[in-house]
C-alpha cells in the first residue's frame, strides 16, 4: 500500500464565508412524490425518480467541485490526497477523501467516509461527473441494492476489447445504478451549461446510444454472441458471471432493451 500523504486544505475562511460544514436540512427529501418537474432555462426538466432526487445533491457536488478547483488553482499537487471535512447527512458521511488518478472518476463509501477518485487531467464536465458519482451513493442509501453483475460488467469492460466490450458497456449502462446516475447527470449538464436548444437531446451521446443501440438490442444480440466467441472472450465471461453465454445474453438482452426505453422516455422529459 502506498504511503498516503493527507493534505488538509485550508478551509477556515471558506467555512466562515460559505458554511462549508453543513447538514443542509433545508434540502429535505420529499418522498411523497415519485416525480418532480422544475423549470431550468425554460425547460421543464425531470429531476426526481423513485430512488434519487437531483436537488438533494446539487449543493454538495458544487461544494466539492469548488474545493478541488480552488485547491489546484492555489498550486495544489495532483499527487496529494485531499481530506475534505463536509457533513452530508443524506449520505451519512462527514469526510471526503479525494485523490487524482488516470482512471475514470469513481466513488465508494466506507462507514462515514467517501473516497472520490478524480480523473486527471480534469474534464470540463467534472462537476456533473461528481454529481453522477454522488448519485450512485445516494440511490444505494435510499434502498437500491447494487447487483453483483454490475461490478462484474465494470471489471470486464476493462479486460475486453471490440464488440465484446461494446456489449458489456450496453449491459453496464442498463443497471439501475447507471440509469439513475446518468439521467441526473444529463439534467445537470443542461443546468450547468445553460442549454437552451432542443438539439442537445437528439445529439447527446447517451440518447443516441439508447435509441440506436439499446432499444434495437434484439436485432444485434446474435452478432454480439458471434463476436464474443470470435474474439476469444466466451470463457472469461462464463467464468466471471458463472452462467452459460446464452443465459448471460438472454438476461442482458431484456435488461438492455428495458433500460433503453427508460433512457429515451426520461431524457426526453427535458423537451
Amino acid at each position: 500500500m502506498k504511503d498516503e500523504k493527507y493534505i488538509y486544505y485550508p478551509i477556515n475562511k471558506w467555512a466562515e464565508e460559505l458554511s462549508f460544514i453543513e447538514t443542509y436540512d433545508k434540502f429535505k427529501i420529499d418522498e411523497t412524490s415519485l416525480y418532480f418537474i422544475e423549470n431550468i432555462d425554460d425547460y421543464s426538466v425531470y429531476l426526481m425518480e423513485k430512488l434519487g432526487n437531483a436537488n438533494v445533491l446539487d449543493k454538495y457536488s458544487n461544494l466539492i467541485y469548488q474545493y478541488i478547483i480552488s485547491y489546484l488553482k492555489d498550486g495544489g499537487r495532483k499527487q496529494d490526497l485531499l481530506v475534505m471535512k463536509l457533513i452530508i447527512k443524506e449520505l451519512g458521511i462527514n469526510q471526503i477523501h479525494i485523490e487524482f488518478s488516470n482512471k475514470p472518476t469513481s466513488i465508494k463509501k466506507s462507514n462515514n467516509k467517501l473516497y472520490l477518485s478524480i480523473n486527471f487531467p480534469l474534464s470540463h464536465e467534472l462537476q456533473a461527473e461528481i454529481y453522477h458519482e454522488l448519485q450512485h451513493i445516494y440511490i444505494n442509501e435510499r434502498g437500491n441494492i447494487t447487483k453483483n453483475e454490475y461490478f462484474i460488467c465494470n471489471d470486464l469492460i476493462r479486460k475486453t476489447t471490440g464488440k465484446t466490450k461494446a456489449f458489456l458497456t450496453l449491459y453496464y449502462l442498463s443497471f439501475k445504478d447507471e440509469i439513475s446516475a446518468n439521467i441526473h447527470m444529463f439534467h445537470r449538464q443542461i443546468g450547468i451549461n445553460k442549454i437552451k436548444n432542443k438539439e442537445f437531446l437528439i445529439n447527446h451521446q447517451l440518447y443516441n446510444i439508447a435509441v440506436n443501440r439499446m432499444i434495437p438490442i434484439s436485432e444485434k444480440i446474435d452478432s454480439y454472441k458471434e463476436s464474443i466467441i470470435d474474439e476469444g472472450f466466451e470463457i472469461l465471461l462464463v467464468k466471471e458471471f458463472g452462467k452459460s453465454l446464452d443465459t448471460i445474453l438472454n438476461m442482458a438482452e431484456k435488461q438492455i432493451f428495458n433500460a433503453g426505453e427508460e433512457y429515451k422516455r426520461k431524457l426526453a422529459k427535458c423537451l
